[in-house]
């Protein structure tokens, strides 16, 4: 028995062969005209399932972690960064004690905080915190770290003195 095809068939059906082991490269955009990725989405994204790079879903308590422009995303344990240098941390609140001399306009202040874990490798950051009005100008300018504690010096821009006897609220965050 013989088929015969016309050429039209025989075109139409050569293609469809082609296109099936071809790439389609297409870019989809929702909310823009215009994608600039394979999927371009303006507005919000609400996803009801997992997130899933490279086909996996992660584990409880890990994070995501940009693999740089053209390398997939990867899951990571959620660590602090360099944690190998870090063995703990903590934060806390003090009122810093301005005693002897009033704290004067255009003057800079140390203040030693006791700290039993603080070592010459911690990392402190500091802020001041429920600060009074007459507080307001009070900048902090360094803050250095020893074994059992660290000192803090404050420049003190009010334009007035703060009197022995103030206290100054601080906040920190130490890494030890």
């Amino acid at each position: 028995m013989i088929i015969k095809y016309s050429l039209k068939t025989l075109f139409f059906t050569i293609a469809l062969f082609a296109i099936g082991f071809q790439k389609i490269n297409a870019q989809v955009g929702i909310g823009t005209v215009v994608p600039s990725e394979s999927l371009d989405v303006v507005g919000n994204i609400k996803l009801s399932g997992a997130l899933m790079p490279n086909n996996l879903p992660g584990t409880a308590n890990q994070i995501l972690i940009s693999g740089g422009a053209g390398s997939p995303a990867t899951w990571t344990p959620f660590v602090l960064v360099n944690q190998s240098a870090t063995t703990s941390m903590g934060k806390y609140y003090a009122n810093l004690s301005v005693t002897g001399a009033p704290f004067t306009n255009n003057s800079f202040r140390t203040f030693t905080v006791t700290d039993t874990s603080c070592t010459t490798n911690s990392a402190i950051s500091a802020c001041f915190t429920g600060i009074n009005a007459g507080y307001i100008g009070l900048s902090i300018n360094s803050i250095s770290v020893g074994a059992g504690s660290f000192r803090v010096i404050i420049y003190n821009q009010t334009g007035s003195s703060i009197t022995n006897g103030s206290t100054i609220p601080i906040a920190w965050i130490a890494m030890y």
